[in-house]
């Protein structure tokens, strides 16, 4: 089974059969679209020897989004043709279970549940890792591309942000007030992260980052990128940002000064996702490239679908790759 390189490591029984050994303190990772995650300290990886393990058919159409459920070690892709299907990870990804919505937008595994955005705002909850329907949310009217983990609370972030807790006690229960909206403040939201002290970042679709606290009041507008902002992830010290403009930005969240722009790839980059030292970025120029996170030097670049690449996520030392051409690729060290 996929292993991780040193440290103390945590493991759980796949569903088809063996361990699968992840780096301790390792609990959950949320994703949508643009690979908005929370960041772990994991393992190094070697790009130099990261290899590809498998290249599986995915979807009936494009892989638009993936999420993994590190509580059953098991990865979650949502695709155009509306499936969400959850796969397992062994020595290979092996299809265990899907449902069918409407094209899905994003995903965040949030505690045993998981939410999927769609085209026309909808937000479904589900169970984990059954994915029974326990909740349909219709707080927006435009499409449901960013989510986020805020702890006691999720973030929703479409034409607006909306603000959901636990409603009691039907979280618990499966009936129809799962979650309670308690706040909606105006924004056009494409991706969202959490930083450390429990304020969040937006990337917006007219080119801004926008700094909200815990609260979910505004704090400050960055002017960041000349075109739509369609990922976003906290790498620590850093804020970067990926941009219908090509560009990736490095900023420092203390001043939110800018200090770094990447323009190596040739098309949109539409997800980022980062683990330890290193960061990934896939773009619609067919690749996705793994950053040095100390140099900021591109590592690898990884060219093995045959079309544009929607989404990506580094854990421990596996890659995982999604896109046009409908399949999801693996890579491990």
């Amino acid at each position: 089974a996929p292993h991780t390189m040193g440290g103390s490591q945590s493991s759980w029984s796949t569903p088809g059969g063996g361990q699968w050994a992840l780096p301790a303190g390792i609990a959950c990772l949320e994703s949508d679209l643009d690979a908005t995650q929370k960041v772990y300290v994991g393992p190094p990886l070697n790009p130099p020897m990261l290899m590809l393990q498998d290249n599986t058919s995915g979807h009936g159409e494009y892989v638009r989004v993936m999420a993994l459920d590190l509580c059953s070690g098991r990865l979650i892709s949502g695709g155009g043709d509306g499936a969400i299907r959850i796969w397992n990870l062994t020595t290979k990804l092996e299809f265990a279970h899907e449902v069918h919505a409407m094209s899905v937008r994003s995903l965040l595994v949030w505690e045993r549940y998981l939410l999927s955005g769609h085209p026309d705002g909808t937000v479904y909850v589900w169970s984990l890792p059954g994915l029974d329907l326990l909740q349909t949310m219709k707080y927006h009217n435009e499409a449901v591309y960013a989510m986020c983990d805020a702890g006691d609370r999720v973030l929703i972030g479409a034409d607006g942000i909306s603000v959901h807790t636990k409603g009691q006690p039907g979280f618990w229960t499966g009936k129809a007030d799962c979650f309670d909206c308690v706040k909606t403040v105006p924004a056009e939201v494409l991706s969202m992260c959490r930083l450390p002290d429990g304020s969040f970042v937006t990337g917006n679709m007219d080119r801004s980052l926008q700094v909200w606290t815990s609260e979910v009041e505004h704090k400050k507008t960055i002017a960041a990128h000349s075109r739509s902002i369609w990922a976003v992830v906290y790498a620590e010290p850093f804020l970067i940002s990926g941009s219908a403009d090509n560009t990736i930005k490095v900023w420092g969240p203390d001043d939110w000064s800018l200090i770094r722009v990447i323009e190596e790839h040739d098309g949109w980059v539409v997800g980022l996702s980062a683990s330890g030292k290193w960061l990934a970025s896939a773009s619609l120029d067919h690749t996705v490239r793994l950053w040095n996170l100390d140099t900021f030097r591109c590592a690898r670049v990884l060219e093995d679908h045959k079309d544009e690449i929607y989404c990506c996520h580094i854990v421990g030392n596996m890659v995982f790759t999604g896109g046009v051409d409908e399949n999801i690729l693996m890579y491990c060290e």
